[in-house]
This record gives C-alpha cells, structure tokens and sequence, in this order.
C-alpha cells in the first residue's frame, strides 16, 4: 500500500513540474510578443538595412527566452488515464459496438476487448463523426480472416433483407466461394482483425476522393493532426507523420512511373499501418454496425485498405450497396470518385 501511495505521488510530482514548466514557457512567449510587437509599432517604414537589424535584435530576444521545447512527460497520457468501456459509452453513447454486439453478430463468446486510448483522448475525438469497434486477432485457436468472418456471421440478411456480401465473393456458409478473384491469393486470405478497440470514422475523410494512395494517405495525415490538436499526440504518430510527409512528392512520382512499386514501398510506412485499416477490419466494422443500427455505411463507395494483393495492386473494401460488401482491387494511381479513405486507428498508450 504505502508502495502504490509512493508511486503515485511521484506521478503527481512529475505532472506538477511539467504544468510548472508550460506556465513559465507561456509567460516567457507573452513577454516576447509585448516586446516584438514594440519594436514593429516604433519602426513601421524601415529601410532594408534597418530591418534587417531589428531582425537581428529580435532574434537576440529569442534567444534570451531560453529552450521553450519540451516533452510532456508520458504519465500524462498513460498511467491512470486508460479509458474504460464505461468511459467509452459516456463519449460515444450512439457509436460505440460493444463486445456483445460483436458476439451476437458472430455467435463467439468473448468478454473483454482491449481499448488503447486515454479517456482525454476519446473526449477530444467526440463529436468528430467517428465510432468505436471491437477487433479479436483469434478466436479458439483460429485467426479471424475473411473466411473465418464471412462463415461465422448470424443473421445472413440486413435489416432490409438484403445480402450483407457479394455473392460472387462470399458464400455465408463456406466462407470464400471458389472463384473469388482472391481465393488463392494469401497476401488477402491471411489478413485478420487486430487485437483491440478500433477507432474510425464512419465515411471517408473529405477529399479523399479521386485521389491516389498516396494522395489519400496525405490528407489522413493532416487529419489526424487536427484530431490531435490541443492535446499530446503519440510520439510514433508524430514520426509517422513526419517520415510519410518527407518523401511524399517521391511517392505520387513513383505511383505514375512504376505503380507496382509503389505499392512495395506505399504499405511498407506507418502512416499507412496506423491511419488506414485491412479489409477484414473495414468489413467487421460495416457488418457490425449494420447489425447495431440498420444503418449501411460506404453504400456505393470503397474505402482504400492499406494492404496489397500478391499482384501489387491496393485493396479497398466497402460499397454496401444492395447486392452487400466485397473487397477489391485498383492500382495506387487510380484516382476514382467512389474509392476514398476513412481514417481508422487502434490507439497507442
């Protein structure tokens, strides 16, 4: 007891000097712009070489302020702050699918699911168009695939009492039908849900249309930094991020010159691993929230999968349309008006 009492007051010790630290940061920044805003109201018709004197100067001012970089300490965003499933449903009353949900749609009897964000987090993405949906990488030994999936559903219809799934793709009782266009493909049947709560949103980001792979990935990048804004992002996102933007004039280059290659290398970044989603995980999500609330989200449009069929094209998945879901296939340079992307991710403690 008097161990855990310890810990937890160095949490708070840790926390105190970090909003120590932000307060003097801050003050030091208001005292700069007072000071800099001074000397531009004195100095309103400079010649160039006085202007590039009080450049100078300011710069010298930075200077002054010292470091104001710094990295909140990660207790802030971990210990203490994980989100519950009671959290969860405060937050998202109407778009979180529960355990329950995912066991009556497959007949599994699971009891809990990971949830890999803090509750801060899931209260600033509020509001933001985005639902919350359990994944299970295994289930009796067997991973969740699209065979697994498609041959585990209950209730076969929709509310409608329309097919959930291509019939020239899927067969409710088989699983994948002989003849699937990826039947034999195993960079497709060997993909499987994950292992904990998936956040995403229920359409495409705006503006992922008619866009290429990498196009889209870009747009889902400044997306998640505006999902981030005002509170710590993951350091991984941040590199992510980074690493994606630094060569993305490279990639949509390479998408028109060589498209199979830039397939290769488009799945090998995280921005892809973290921010778009496979197609098991695109249909389960469709599938339950169908069940959930008779709503069929993506009807008539693809959202583009961030992984690849053994002939280097991209998958997508969606269009829930009446004739149900399927899983497709375009070069990364096909810039279709129905193919988008939603934004779809695990979370990082």
């Amino acid at each position: 007891m008097t161990e855990s009492i310890s810990k937890e007051q160095e949490r708070l010790e840790k926390i105190t000097a970090f909003l120590n630290e932000l307060t003097g940061t801050v003050e030091r920044l208001k005292d700069l712009r007072n000071t800099v805003l001074l000397d531009i109201e004195k100095n309103t018709d400079l010649t160039l070489e006085e202007n590039n004197a009080l450049s100078r100067e300011i710069e010298l001012k930075l200077a002054e302020t010292g470091p104001i970089s710094f990295d909140p300490p990660a207790i802030i965003r971990s210990s203490g702050t994980k989100a519950t499933v009671a959290d969860v449903q405060k937050i998202f009353p109407d778009d979180f699918i529960s355990v329950k949900d995912f066991n009556d749609r497959y007949g599994t009897a699971i009891s809990d699911v990971s949830i890999n964000f803090t509750r801060r987090e899931l209260e600033h993405f509020a509001n933001r168009g985005m639902h919350l949906v359990p994944e299970v990488a295994e289930i009796s030994g067997k991973p969740t695939n699209l065979a697994w999936m498609v041959s585990s559903i209950k209730d076969k219809k929709t509310k409608t009492d329309t097919p959930l799934l291509w019939g020239d793709q899927f067969d409710v009782k088989k699983g994948i039908i002989k003849g699937a266009w990826f039947e034999n493909d195993s960079m497709v049947t060997n993909l499987h849900l994950g292992n904990s709560y998936r956040l995403r949103t229920k359409d495409l980001v705006a503006s992922t249309t008619s866009k290429t792979v990498a196009g889209q990935a870009g747009i889902l990048c400044t997306f998640v930094e505006s999902l981030y804004r005002g509170i710590v992002m993951p350091e991984a996102y941040k590199k992510a991020i980074d690493e994606f933007r630094k060569d993305y004039d490279k990639l949509i280059a390479l998408e028109q010159s060589d498209w199979q290659e830039a397939s290769r290398q488009l799945v090998k970044y995280k921005a892809l691993e973290f921010f778009m989603e496979n197609s098991v995980s695109s249909l389960n999500a469709l599938l339950l929230h169908e069940m959930k609330t008779g709503e069929r989200l993506l009807d008539g449009k693809r959202t583009r999968n961030n992984t690849i069929s053994s002939d280097l094209n991209v998958l997508d998945s969606g269009v829930f349309d009446s004739r149900g879901m399927s899983v497709g296939r375009w070069w990364p340079n096909d810039a279709d008006s129905v193919i988008g992307s939603v934004c779809s991710c695990t979370g990082i403690l």
